[in-house]
């Protein structure tokens, strides 16, 4: 299954750092960058990447997530046919996982009014996303899944990446536990 890292100029590369590594190496699951056109982007770090698709080129059938790393962008325009790609995952029952910025945008859409939701804090998502009324679905966690959509602040890649692979499913329990271990404590056992 595909699953789609969607990307812009001055993304937070570390951000979804993690669930992308652990994904593109777990069969049968494969990340696929995309950009609103096509082109390359710059992550704020400086990377240059060359995207493997645009928006327009999606395949939601061949698909269980998409991916949306944090960013400035999501603060100013709206990136044009995100929002329809967005809806379209979730109304087919496919993950969408946001943080720090993106969860932002999912705000602004309206998509999570009504689902459990984190951010980088209640009073960011208030302040920046006309339309939000999800302040009882507000919780102050690093990472929240619910109605399969997974949101994070922006300090959470590892939580992040940590329940995307719970949600696809790529580990174990006991693996999974370990891989925690060794990214968010720097335990190996």
């Amino acid at each position: 299954m595909i699953a789609y890292l969607y990307l812009f100029d001055g993304f937070a590369d570390w951000e979804p750092a993690l669930a992308a590594a652990e994904i593109n190496t777990s069969e049968p699951h494969v990340i696929q960058t995309v950009t609103k056109d096509g082109q390359e982007v710059t992550s704020q770090g400086g990377l240059s990447i060359k995207p493997h698709l645009s928006l327009s080129e999606i395949d939601i059938d061949q698909s269980n997530l998409l991916l949306l790393p944090g960013g400035d962008m999501w603060e100013g325009t709206d990136p044009d046919g995100l929002a329809v790609i967005v809806q379209q995952f979730i109304d087919h029952q496919k993950l969408v996982a946001a943080i720090c910025g993106a969860t932002y945008y999912l705000a602004r859409l309206g998509l999570l009014n009504n689902v459990i939701h984190t951010s980088n804090g209640l009073k960011y998502l208030k302040q920046f996303a006309t339309g939000y009324s999800g302040d009882s679905f507000y919780i102050n966690q690093s990472c929240v899944w619910d109605a399969g959509i997974i949101t994070a602040n922006g300090t959470a890649s590892v939580d992040f990446a940590f329940n995307i692979l719970k949600a696809l499913e790529i580990y174990n329990e006991r693996e999974l536990s370990d891989w925690y271990k060794i990214f968010k404590i720097g335990i190996i056992d």
